[in-house]
């Protein structure tokens, strides 16, 4: 059974390609920018809700996607929906790449290493000693 949650994340992600919520693992081989277009949905699931099950639900499809194409896309498709000026957001994003895709942890943790701001700077310390 489906929560509601996850009914959500699906009619989104639908709003792009109907059915292809069920097809992740097959993202690779869609079209690139539809591609680029779910996954970036997924990504907005995954970093911004204040929520943990749309977030942990989000992280879960992602995983199912292929890892090869994923470490390709994932961070160029998070520079269009992640605002790195947000700490909430921005950790989300670490948190992802950490669990589904950690070789590009350092270069995620580039993308913030000359922010002034203090959550920020701090999210980046965390995760530099992780």
């Amino acid at each position: 059974m489906i929560n509601i949650c996850e009914k959500r994340i699906i009619d989104d992600v639908d709003t792009i390609q109907v059915g292809c919520y069920y097809d992740v693992i097959n993202l690779h081989k869609y079209p690139e920018e539809l591609a680029c277009q779910i996954l970036k949905k997924l990504i907005e699931w995954a970093c911004q809700p204040q929520n943990e099950t749309p977030i942990l639900l989000a992280r879960k499809k992602i995983d199912e996607i292929n890892k090869d194409w994923l470490k390709h896309c994932l961070l160029d498709v998070a520079k269009e929906c992640i605002d790195f000026s947000d700490y909430w957001e921005y950790s989300r994003l670490l948190e992802l790449i950490v669990c589904v895709i950690p070789e590009l942890k350092s270069e995620a943790l580039q993308l913030c290493e000359d922010s002034e701001d203090e959550d920020i700077r701090e999210v980046l310390e965390n995760y530099k000693e992780t």
